[in-house]
């Protein structure tokens, strides 16, 4: 091979310090990268663990519910209040949930029934129950999901 530059300037025996600071550069960048799309794949997972929890725990709830006699149920569920639905995060757990249900890994959920006569005092009853929490780490923002349904005083 022929070279016009002189000899000492060429080598072709390794990389030079300018192309290893550059690699290094650009392979920190690509894992910076990978690490933050695995850090956002872990919180939405965590996230829908959460609501499918919830979810789950208020069809249960609304099920209990429904199987309460048509009039115990304005009795049994006090309209409004909310109740603990995590015995770890409340001493007083036992007292403050009717059927002594909990939403196992779900960080300070409660849940509340709303029910009303859409009719003016006549069938159907509508038992809405809502689920709320807040997740565990930065975001601390509260999330709910609620279920609805409606119940007849006839119903087998």
């Amino acid at each position: 091979m022929i070279s016009i530059l002189p000899h000492k300037f060429t080598n072709d025996k390794g990389f030079t310090l300018l192309e290893s600071v550059i690699s290094i550069m650009l392979l920190s960048i690509t894992t910076l990268g990978i690490y933050g799309i695995i850090i956002l794949a872990q919180e939405s997972s965590l996230s829908a663990k959460y609501t499918t929890t919830a979810a789950n725990f208020a069809r249960m709830k609304l099920e209990k519910i429904m199987d309460t006699e048509y009039t115990k149920i304005t009795q049994s569920y006090v309209q409004g209040t909310i109740y603990d639905a995590n015995p770890y995060d409340d001493v007083s757990f036992p007292a403050s949930d009717p059927d002594g249900d909990y939403a196992p890994s779900l960080p300070s959920a409660k849940w509340r029934v709303e029910y009303f006569y859409p009719n003016a005092g006549t069938d159907p009853l509508v038992i809405k129950l809502k689920v709320f929490w807040k997740e565990k780490g930065a975001n601390k923002v509260e999330h709910n999901i609620q279920l609805s349904s409606k119940l007849t005083s006839g119903r087998i």
